[in-house]
């Protein structure tokens, strides 16, 4: 694997990229400062080891190929995917948290759309998600769904929603709450 190295050949540096937007109470930026677990948890480590822990936000998909490529040291949370296990380690059993996603529709939308928890009963509709995110592989592989994720936040990924640019998005059910 390409971006594991000995602990010997750090700098002193950890180059750690993350997702630009909010994951409350995971990852968010409170009075410009980074805050939550995933953060906090790094930095403890960081300090551990002696090492000066710097976060640089990306665009999710960006984030993700600077980590791929090695330009960067860590990435702050990663779902495992069969395509991501080519080039990231994800220990067994190391859950450190876990974020919920959902399908959301406009109020005004919810008599007529019903997700049945068969993906097959959104297949009429268009479902915004975010660049680069993996939701579920079964969804993530759902190639009969129509899928727009030309959005790089969940922020943005409301506003598709908000003005009907789709009729459904699926997002983290924490960061879409604290959104509205």
């Amino acid at each position: 694997m390409q971006n594991v190295r000995a602990a010997n050949e750090f700098s002193g540096q950890l180059l750690v990229v993350r997702p630009d937007g909010s994951w409350p109470s995971l990852e968010m930026a409170v009075d410009g400062e980074l805050k939550g677990i995933h953060i906090e948890l790094i930095q403890a480590v960081g300090n551990i080891l002696n090492l000066s822990v710097t976060f640089d936000s990306y665009p999710w998909k960006r984030a993700v190929q600077k980590f791929k490529n090695g330009n960067a040291d860590a990435i702050t949370y990663m779902a495992k995917t069969e395509e991501r296990k080519s080039f990231a380690y994800f220990m067994e059993d190391n859950l450190l948290s876990e974020s919920p996603v959902a399908f959301f529709v406009l109020k005004k939308h919810k008599s007529e759309i019903h997700f049945s928890g068969d993906f097959k009963s959104l297949q009429d509709y268009t479902i915004g998600s975010v660049l680069g995110f993996s939701y579920d592989e079964e969804f993530d592989q759902a190639t009969y769904l129509t899928k727009d994720s030309g959005v790089v936040n969940e922020t943005k990924l409301l506003m598709m929603l908000m003005t009907e640019r789709v009729q459904v998005v699926i997002g983290h059910v924490d960061v879409i709450k604290f959104l509205t």
